[in-house]
């Protein structure tokens, strides 16, 4: 397994991995496209056999950082390859200066969230998502 940038040739297959895994609305594709061009040490892929099978993005705001659409294939899971690109994208977000990295997760899924318990993430009570929607 390769952990990597994403890169342009790469983003056929991250809109596959999104639909495939069902996880997150698309959205705007040239947002994602923009997005690996401008600023593709932030969107990280995971690599096997020539396939990418898995991906995240992060952002950067001062000193917080974010993690979001993280996705690995189906029949890629429980392989390490999601902590992998998690490892990797923690640490690029704390090198470029964050110190607290947050993503988002529904409390329904628990799965995600012992992953992330696993991985030494803390659950917060302490925030509640607002959202304003159309």
């Amino acid at each position: 397994m390769e952990i990597r940038s994403a890169k342009q040739s790469d983003f056929s297959n991250i809109l596959n991995i999104y639909k495939k895994t069902r996880l997150y609305d698309i959205g705007d594709e040239a947002e994602l496209n923009d997005r690996i061009s401008r600023d593709p040490d932030k969107t990280v892929v995971a690599v096997c056999d020539d396939k990418v099978v898995g991906v995240a993005c992060g952002n950067k705001f001062g000193k917080n950082g974010s993690i979001y659409k993280f996705a690995v294939l189906p029949d890629y899971q429980h392989r390490g390859i999601g902590k992998g690109i998690m490892e990797e994208l923690s640490q690029r977000l704390f090198d470029s200066g964050c110190t607290v990295i947050r993503l988002v997760v529904k409390k329904t899924n628990k799965n995600a969230i012992d992953f992330y318990r696993n991985m030494g993430w803390q659950i917060s009570d302490d925030y509640l998502l607002v959202l304003l929607q159309r």
